[in-house]
């Protein structure tokens, strides 16, 4: 009786031992999941950092290209208001050149006065 009851108990501390180690192994594996779970939401949140910088580069690539762009375009526009600037002045000068080449002498001595004053002021004009 004594060897049946020791071998129970035998018995009986291998199940409780072995349970124990299933015990220690689930807690293993749990823990294991968990640390996996975790190393996966950081991998994500540092791929979600990578993407963010990604597009605040785009953006701000592209908002740079804009800003080119705007230049560009204000500097096309300034260089065809100086163009037709310098040709209205051109076209004045020319026109400025033409009173200046009348025939004075079919002019009477009013408008040949008049004539004269217009030649001062467009040569005064020209040197101011």
């Amino acid at each position: 009786m004594s060897e049946d009851f020791s071998e129970r108990k035998s018995s009986v501390v291998k199940k409780l031992s072995l349970m124990e180690d299933i015990k220690n192994v689930r807690e293993k594996e749990l823990m294991d999941r968990e640390k996996e779970r975790k190393e996966e939401n950081e991998h994500r949140a540092k791929i979600m950092a990578i993407k963010e910088k990604e597009l605040q580069i785009q953006a701000a690539m592209k908002k740079q290209e804009l800003q080119a762009q705007r230049y560009i375009k204000e500097m096309e526009i300034k260089a065809k208001e100086r163009e037709m600037e310098r040709m209205a002045k051109e076209r004045e000068r020319e026109m400025d050149m033409q009173i200046l080449n009348a025939d004075t002498s079919t002019m009477s001595e009013k408008r040949r006065a008049l004539h004269e004053i217009a030649c001062e002021k467009i040569i005064a004009k020209w040197f101011t």
